[in-house]
């Protein structure tokens, strides 16, 4: 896993603080449920402090390669809702979030490698890209892009 952790440490390194400035997004990387992940939220976004990397609730996109992932020869992504009612009250609706963001975000998704829309409001899509070490900088940073892409909707789906 440390040669996977290695490549996320130097995205999350490379770009931060461009993310951080333009986006608001932070970056966390590290080994977690065995598997090294690399992670992009808003502080705003969870009520977890921003070191922990496995977050209880919030909303945040991770990319991962776990035992499984080398078996299979890919690498995991995916954006999650986790307990959204924790940050935005006890009324908030995530299956109507889930359903609005999934109904706007189409076209940026359109261009992710391998997605798709799991059932239920927690995992808002997930999908995966060939393991391979030469170009896991590349392929991340492109699904990284993406997410980024995403988060005005994000933030505009959260005010509701």
């Amino acid at each position: 896993m440390q040669n996977y952790l290695n490549v996320f440490n130097t995205l999350k390194q490379e770009p931060a603080a461009e993310f951080q400035t333009r986006h608001g997004l932070v970056f966390k990387s590290g080994e977690g449920l065995g598997a090294a992940i690399l992670k992009l939220m808003k502080p705003e976004w969870t009520t977890d402090r921003p070191e922990e990397l496995l977050n209880t609730n919030g909303l945040f996109f991770s990319v991962w390669v776990d035992v499984e992932c080398e078996a299979q020869g890919i690498v995991r992504y995916n954006l999650r809702a986790m307990k959204l009612r924790a940050i935005k009250g006890q009324a908030f609706a995530a299956r109507e979030f889930a359903r609005s963001f999934r109904a706007q975000a189409k076209d940026e998704l359109a261009g992710l490698p391998n997605w798709s829309y799991p059932k239920g409001p927690v995992t808002l899509f997930e999908g995966h890209f060939k393991l391979d070490q030469n170009t896991l900088k590349a392929e991340t940073s492109k699904v990284m892009d993406h997410f980024v892409a995403l988060t005005p909707l994000l933030d505009s789906l959260l005010e509701i």
